[in-house]
């Protein structure tokens, strides 16, 4: 278990410089508040959607 936890948190300190230093670059296709989060999930599984969706607080 410790053994898990400890690659869980190198994968993560990975991910994190990557996006850091530009490597890791998400593509975000579209922003919508959290209270459509219902309508965001609808969306996401749409054929043809592409990125990622962010849902933003007020």
């Amino acid at each position: 278990m410790v053994r898990h936890r400890a690659r869980a948190a190198d994968a993560l300190t990975a991910v994190a410089a990557g996006l850091d230093n530009g490597v890791i670059r998400p593509v975000v296709g579209d922003e919508m508040p959290l209270r459509e989060a219902a309508a965001a999930h609808r969306k996401i599984l749409e054929p043809g959607t592409r990125g990622k969706l962010i849902l933003t607080t007020d």
